[in-house]
């Protein structure tokens, strides 16, 4: 049995090469790849219209071909635009436009703990301008704790509302067409879904019911 073996230098592919658009020609036998070195010969039909023939270098079977001048390689290596820069990016588009992005959030106690923070901030959720009303029944100063007077007590959940607002506002802006969706939990789920349904509420020994989970997700959720 004949083994033949090819030593392939990856840095060629740093190279400046052959750029060529459409699609390179294969051997319909082998795969071998139409080259530099492979030859055509122009024959005619039967009919008398006329066609080439392309011999394989590697396995001699006779291919018929269709290549134009300019499509033959006139180096050892080429590299083939198998789809242009736009239409790549046309489908990154599509698969994004095709994504749906679910935001599971937790809404149990913990949420509510804060961290302080140095400086003023004010983020997602801050109920500070809220509570201004409230300040009319005291004498109007701002009460803190000693050394606390350039700090602010942000919460978990005022870190997942941030990052949740900033996300739509991104998807906003390049895929505008992205579904979205909104589940909450603490010892309870409720699926708020793209808000286009009453919200539902999965509590109890449902939230352990393999069988119940899968078929109420694919009659709801439809």
């Amino acid at each position: 049995m004949d083994t033949n073996v090819f030593c392939l230098n990856m840095a060629t592919l740093k190279n400046a090469t052959e750029i060529a658009s459409g699609d390179p020609v294969f051997c319909r036998e082998c795969n071998a790849a139409f080259n530099m070195f492979s030859r055509i010969e122009e024959q005619k039909k039967d009919e008398g219209e006329p066609c080439q023939l392309w011999t394989c270098e590697f396995c001699n079977t006779k291919n018929d071909v269709m290549i134009e001048p300019e499509e033959i390689p006139k180096s050892k290596e080429v590299n083939y635009i198998m789809e242009a820069a736009a239409q790549v990016m046309d489908k990154k588009l599509a698969g994004a436009r095709e994504n749906t992005i679910v935001f599971a959030i937790d809404i149990s106690g913990s949420m509510c703990v804060t961290k302080q923070i140095v400086g003023k901030h004010s983020i997602k959720g801050d109920r500070t301008k809220a509570l201004m009303e409230l300040m009319k029944f005291s004498d109007g100063s701002d009460q803190r704790i000693q050394g606390e007077a350039n700090v602010t007590y942000i919460s978990r959940m005022q870190c997942v509302q941030a990052a949740i607002d900033s996300q739509i506002s991104d998807m906003a802006k390049n895929a505008p067409d992205r579904r979205l969706g909104i589940v909450t939990f603490n010892h309870e789920v409720t699926i708020i879904g793209d808000g286009s349904k009453d919200p539902q509420t999965v509590a109890g020994d449902k939230l352990f019911n393999y069988d119940y989970l899968i078929e109420n997700g694919a009659t709801k959720g439809s």
